[in-house]
């Protein structure tokens, strides 16, 4: 399918200079954000390149980690206790990304 849009000055600008940095076309940064934001959301995961998953992962180990030591020494079991949920939920979703 060929699509034609009009686009602000603006926009166009901002398309270009990303184009020109990620080393592809106008046209092709365009069809891959369209494909990006439509495509069912097991292809976009799927589909994200393992380094930036690990990236991610990292960043969410790094954050957990952060998180357990400021409330390490708060006394309030409640806080404890949804920290400790919210570290098993995330230990599961990163199990899937692997």
């Amino acid at each position: 399918m060929t699509l034609t849009i009009e686009i602000t000055p603006e926009i166009e600008l901002r398309l270009e200079s990303e184009a020109r940095r990620s080393g592809i076309s106008k046209t092709d940064l365009a069809k891959n954000v369209i494909e990006e934001r439509f495509a069912p959301k097991e292809k976009r995961e799927n589909n994200m390149p393992r380094e930036i998953k690990s990236k991610i992962w990292s960043s969410n180990i790094e954050l957990s980690n952060a998180l357990t030591d400021a409330y390490a020494d708060d006394t309030d079991e409640e806080e404890k206790e949804f920290l400790r949920l919210a570290k098993i939920k995330q230990a599961q979703i990163l199990d899937e990304w692997k």
